[in-house]
């Protein structure tokens, strides 16, 4: 099962579609390391780097929605507080049971993920491009 940024995810905003886009190279990279049947160490960095990542990610996005006055702000900040909490206890989960990628939560964060940025950070593509990000 890979994944990748579809045409259809792409806000047009160069540093978001660069780390929408890292954030599947991440998922796509995890997959990969499970389906070798890597050593489980190996698959739980890559899970932690995911969700640090998601982590950057979120902090990077919603300081430029504060800094531009972003209306939604808190709204999005809920969803991606969600989401990284979902990150999270899938990391802990597997660092704790070792019983490898669990294929329904990895199909859910990829959707979810997508979702958002087709929906969600669809609301704040003008005002970046506005301000010139």
């Amino acid at each position: 099962m890979a994944v990748a940024l579809a045409p259809d995810m792409r806000l047009g905003l160069d540093l978001i579609d660069k780390q929408h886009a890292h954030f599947f190279e991440l998922m796509n990279r995890m997959l990969v390391v499970e389906a070798n049947e890597e050593d489980s160490d190996l698959v739980a960095e890559v899970i932690g780097e995911l969700a640090d990542y998601v982590m950057e990610h979120f902090r990077s996005e919603e300081s430029l929605m504060e800094v531009l006055g972003y209306a939604n702000l808190e709204s999005h900040q809920r969803q991606h507080a969600y989401f990284a909490a979902m990150v999270e206890d899938f990391h802990r989960k597997f660092l704790l049971t070792d019983d490898g990628l669990n294929e329904e939560l990895v199909g859910f964060l990829v959707d979810w993920f997508a979702d958002h940025i087709k929906i969600e950070d669809q609301g704040y593509v003008s005002l970046f491009k506005e301000n010139g990000v």
